[in-house]
C-alpha cells in the first residue's frame, strides 16, 4: 500500500468517519456535506496514488460497499445516509477491503443494536455511522496487519495485488 494512501486514511478518512459517527449518535442523521467530500477525497487520493487503476479501485470499492448494504436500506433497516457513508468509505478501499469493511460494519452494528436494545434505547434507531466507522477502521487495521505480515493471504483475504 502506498504511504500517501495510508497517511491520507489516518489524517482524513478516520477523523471524518469519527465526526460522522458522533453526528449520527447525536442526531441520527449523516449529513451529505460530510459524505460527499469524504467520497471525493477518497477518489482523489486513490487516483493520485495509482492513476487510472486507483480510480477504478475507488469506484469498485464504493460500489461493493453500497451494493452490500442496499438490501438493508430496501427493507427499511438502514437510512440512505448510512449507505452513502459506507460507499464513501469504500472509495478509500479496494473492492475486497470494502467487502471486509462491510462484514466488520455488520458485526459492529449487531453489537451496537443489541447494546441499545438491552439498554431500552432501540426505539430511536441505531446510529449506524458508529458501526460504519468501527468496521472501516477494523478493515484498515486488517489491511495494515497484512502489509507487515501479521495476516496471511488466502482466497478469502487476498493481500497481494489488490492494494493501490
Amino acid at each position: 500500500m502506498n504511504r500517501l494512501t495510508v497517511l491520507a486514511q489516518l489524517l482524513v478518512l478516520v477523523p471524518m468517519l469519527s465526526v460522522a459517527a458522533v453526528h449520527d449518535w447525536r442526531t441520527r442523521r449523516v449529513p451529505n456535506r460530510l459524505v460527499a467530500p469524504l467520497a471525493l477525497i477518497g477518489v482523489f487520493v486513490q487516483s493520485l496514488a495509482s492513476g487510472p487503476r486507483g480510480l477504478a479501485l475507488a469506484a469498485g470499492g464504493a460500489m461493493v460497499a453500497a451494493v452490500c448494504l442496499l438490501p438493508f436500506y430496501l427493507m427499511r433497516g438502514m437510512a440512505a445516509g448510512d449507505i452513502k457513508l459506507m460507499a464513501a468509505a469504500g472509495a478509500w478501499l479496494h473492492p475486497a477491503m470494502s467487502a471486509w469493511a462491510v462484514v466488520f460494519t455488520c458485526l459492529a452494528g449487531t453489537v451496537l443494536g443489541l447494546a441499545l436494545w438491552s439498554a431500552g434505547r432501540r426505539r430511536h434507531g441505531v446510529p449506524y455511522a458508529v458501526a460504519i466507522a468501527t468496521g472501516t477502521v477494523a478493515a484498515l487495521s486488517l489491511m495494515q496487519a497484512a502489509q507487515v505480515g501479521l495476516v496471511r493471504s488466502s482466497p478469502y483475504f487476498p493481500t497481494h495485488g489488490v492494494s493501490p
